[in-house]
């Protein structure tokens, strides 16, 4: 390479440019500016070409990093490299491994700068990448400047503790001090930031997977929704929402999950089978265009794409509809949803399968089936309690691919009673986990196939081995699962079971209704909340009472009873596949009409 002014920058940016990279280059650079000083023109032409490169190539971040830590103060570059990496966090049309580089750079050059700590922090929990999620995240508990920000430090790092499957212990403590500090913000009031208002509906998120105490939590959910639907208004104004029409002409579903996700699985079903005179809105924060999307955008009489919109153009835009109802499919799990139903922007509100009531007081209405709550359930509802005789979901049934795995890839015996759990990490509490493995414990000859959906594998193997240990469960007895291919291949792979173990106290949803349609017995514990009672429902509706537990000792015993008396499995199975031609479960005409009687009843 030829030498300018004792740096090869231009010799180095036609070899980048040219694709002549070799392991030497970057290490010779990476030396040469560690020991010497170049223009901030040489450095801005270097980082100029450097940025586009793939972050991951060896070589590439550890050079970035060198040219930016080595320009003096006040060069600059810096000023160039913030400009850079602001545009492609903002755009994140890089591949996550690049963004957590750029972010963790900055962040060595800003460590006070929270937004880009909360990047960081949310980048690693898509990469799975947990426990560093999990240290980043006590970094923001500690800096965090003032109340909103030490309740947003704290909500993270719950998350990504309870995602990696193993940290329930540390959730519990964290859990504890949110609490106080939710507490602390109702009481004082202090101004709030739209970032801080917006994230912060999702606060409460957490407390069903930790305890099932219903009253603690919609107590608590109430309290915040209500706060933060005021600051809502505030930021945005507030205009009355429009009159009611008195009749069901116009109803919309709200949503980031209208694709490839368990809300659109399940959802279109239901817009399928809408009667056709009612003209049907489907209001979406995510475009993937995946089929689900697509399938649900041909099954509607209007898809609205809201992915771009800011918060007050999705509710104008929603105004603008007229609809007689506005459903709202995510509650909690989307904050920006629960900010444009704060504007009402339609003249009911009702919210409806994607998780628990949300507290706010715009939503006029939860939607469960009759028997899914307690009648004692509406003295700690915000909302109105809308109960359907049938069902509170129905489908038509699930595509199932072709399995790919047999018990003999897993090294199981072909005469092995097998069980399954499959589960998010923030689902493995750590009392039903002891539950799942004396089951396996006291059955001869059983398996357990443990799969962690958005869970980090090490941590929830874990996890499990130290629950095994301590039930003096033989670890040769557990297999830990990778995540399937397709959700189709998921539902085929449900074979391998002759039963399926539920969560307490977060009960699976989809998963369970996907392996009723399997024909496997589940067991399931049923509690006092919303999340505890999903299973026990669906069971029910289908005609099965076996499996149904009230406590852990009784959870045991299905458990244990099920995996010993093989004529009662088949015989279970077999009224499983019976289910399909009479069960409210897989009716969805039947369950549209009931449906639409409800909205009747809300809108008039």
């Amino acid at each position: 390479m030829s030498e300018e002014r004792g740096f090869p920058v231009l010799s180095v940016i036609e070899l980048i440019e040219a694709g002549q990279v070799d392991d030497n280059l970057f290490k010779n650079c990476i030396e040469y500016l560690s020991n010497n000083k170049i223009s901030d023109k040489e450095r801005s032409q270097l980082l100029t070409v450097l940025w586009p490169l793939d972050f991951a190539q060896e070589g590439v971040s550890e050079l970035i990093q060198t040219t930016v830590e080595t320009a003096p103060p006040r060069s600059p570059l810096l000023r160039q490299f913030f400009q850079l990496a602001a545009a492609d966090l903002q755009g994140t049309q890089r591949p996550n491994g690049s963004l957590i580089e750029i972010a963790r750079l900055w962040h060595q050059l800003q460590p006070d700068n929270i937004p880009v700590l909360v990047a960081l922090i949310n980048l690693y929990q898509q990469q799975g990448e947990y426990e560093r999620g999990s240290h980043y995240a006590e970094i923001f508990c500690d800096r965090a400047p003032d109340l909103p920000k030490k309740i947003a430090a704290h909500y993270l790092l719950l998350r990504c503790l309870l995602t990696t499957g193993d940290g329930f212990q540390r959730a519990l403590r964290v859990h504890h001090t949110l609490e106080k500090l939710i507490e602390e913000l109702v009481a004082t009031q202090p101004p709030l930031q739209l970032p801080d208002i917006i994230q912060g509906f999702a606060v409460t998120s957490f407390l069903p997977y930790l305890e099932d105490n219903p009253q603690k939590l919609h107590r608590l959910r109430c309290q915040v929704s209500g706060f933060l639907q005021g600051k809502v208004r505030e930021q945005f104004g507030f205009s009355e929402p429009p009159p009611k029409s008195g009749q069901l002409r116009r109803v919309g579903y709200l949503s980031a999950s209208l694709r490839r996700n368990s809300v659109g699985y399940l959802l279109r079903w239901l817009l399928k089978s809408h009667h056709p005179q009612l003209e049907v809105f489907a209001y979406s924060l995510r475009q993937t265009g995946d089929g689900i999307q697509q399938e649900i955008a041909e099954s509607v009489s209007h898809f609205r794409d809201c992915s771009q919109l800011q918060i007050p153009q999705i509710a104008q835009l929603i105004r603008q509809d007229a609809l007689d109802l506005l459903i709202d499919l995510d509650s909690l799990t989307s904050s920006k949803a629960t900010a444009v139903l704060a504007l009402k922007p339609a003249p009911v509100q009702a919210t409806w399968l994607g998780f628990d009531a949300s507290g706010l007081p715009a939503i006029d209405y939860f939607l469960v089936s009759d028997r899914l709550l307690p009648e004692s359930a509406q003295t700690y509802y915000g909302s109105q309690i809308q109960r359907l005789p049938g069902s509170f979901i129905a489908v038509d049934g699930f595509e199932v691919g072709v399995p790919t795995r047999r018990r003999e890839d897993l090294e199981i015996p072909a005469d092995a009673v097998v069980y399954l759990s499959s589960q998010t990490g923030a689902k493995r509490h750590p009392e039903n986990g002891r539950s799942q493995l004396r089951i396996l414990k006291q059955v001869p000859n059983s398996y357990f196939l443990i799969k962690g959906l958005y869970s980090d594998r090490h941590s929830l193997e874990a996890f499990f081995s130290e629950l095994a240990e301590a039930e003096g469960v033989n670890p040769q007895q557990l297999r830990f699962l990778p995540d399937d291919p397709t959700e189709a291949s998921h539902r085929a792979n449900l074979s391998l079971a002759d039963v399926v173990l539920d969560t307490f106290p977060y009960n699976g949803a989809t998963t369970t209704l996907e392996t009723l349609w399997m024909g496997i017995p589940v067991v399931t514990q049923l509690g006092e909340q919303f999340a505890s009672r999903h299973s026990a429902e669906f069971l029910q509706q289908a005609g099965i009472a076996e499996g149904i537990a009230t406590n852990a000792a009784e959870y045991v015993d299905w458990g244990v009873r099920l995996g010993c008396d093989r004529p009662l499995r088949e015989d279970i199975a077999w009224r499983l596949r019976q289910s399909r031609a009479y069960s409210p479960l897989w009716d969805t005409e039947q369950f549209a009409r009931e449906m639409e009687a409800a909205f009747t009843q809300m809108v008039s």
